[in-house]
């Protein structure tokens, strides 16, 4: 009788511990270490990857029907991005909090955006010290106001989607962006521009049948700053943030690198 009371009590004081998390499985595969917690129905609920050598990552959160509600790129080197995650009882992520400095310089930011327990988002705070002279905020500038489309069908039923592209200077120079079409794709048209520091740019949006399409299939994306030699001098713009507006909307989000080096990922 003693030993089944023992037994009891380890079954259930490991459930006790992630209550209020869902399970938790940590993962170790041939690219990096993957911390999983998932909903009470089994569905992921948040997904937080760390490549092999710890310096870069990526932290997802998902629905209970397994769609992105958000998604932020993490480092430790060069400063540090940090995403930390608190859930519903449910296993449902319940808010998403993102810290992020470079190694160097005043500047920082943080951000909290908070979620129902189905998922559907509650909130979004932001503040900070951002990277432009005076210390104001990123300056939005739209290259393209072209009125979003309303998600709509081909005439043979199948459902667009719609993809926005969005650029932002994390550096402490200006930077001329070029955009040009990828093959022969023609989703976006060539553009050249140049990003003041904090400053971002809405460069335009792109349909796409049947599912939403990375616009890093369709367009590449550089940037080219001056060096104090006057010579240019070309920097890492990547994808590195993608965020699900609508069931056929998403915004996707390039970033000049703050030293001209890796900052994310292509999604």
């Amino acid at each position: 009788m003693i030993v089944r009371v023992v037994l009891l009590l380890l079954f259930v004081v490991p459930r006790a511990l992630v209550q209020g998390q869902g399970l938790v499985d940590t993962l170790i595969t041939d690219t990096g270490l993957v911390v999983r917690h998932t909903h009470a129905t089994g569905g992921p609920s948040t997904e937080e990857w760390t490549d092999l050598q710890g310096h870069y990552g990526r932290s997802t959160a998902y629905d209970r029907d397994g769609n992105v509600i958000f998604q932020h790129s993490t480092r430790t080197i060069g400063g540090h991005c940090t995403v930390v995650f608190t859930y519903h009882a449910n296993g449902a992520v319940s808010s998403a909090m993102v810290d992020d400095a470079p190694e160097m310089g005043p500047q920082w930011y943080r951000s909290t955006t908070t979620f129902k327990e189905d998922g559907i988002r509650k909130g979004f705070h932001e503040e900070g010290n951002d990277i432009s002279p005076k210390g104001e905020r990123p300056r939005l500038r739209t290259l393209d106001d072209t009125p979003l489309p309303p998600p709509d069908s081909t005439a043979n039923g199948d459902p667009l989607f719609v993809n926005e592209v969005y650029v932002l200077n994390d550096g402490s120079v200006p930077c001329l962006i070029t955009i040009a079409p990828r093959g022969e794709a023609t989703a976006l048209p060539p553009r050249k521009f140049t990003l003041q520091p904090g400053e971002n740019a809405r460069v335009g949006h792109f349909l796409s049948v049947g599912e939403f399409r990375s616009p890093v299939d369709v367009i590449v994306v550089t940037g080219t700053v001056t060096q104090r030699n006057g010579k240019p001098s070309t920097v890492s713009v990547l994808m590195n943030r993608k965020q699900t507006k609508a069931p056929r909307q998403r915004a996707y989000y390039y970033q000049v690198a703050a030293n001209g080096g890796r900052v994310g990922f292509g999604f």
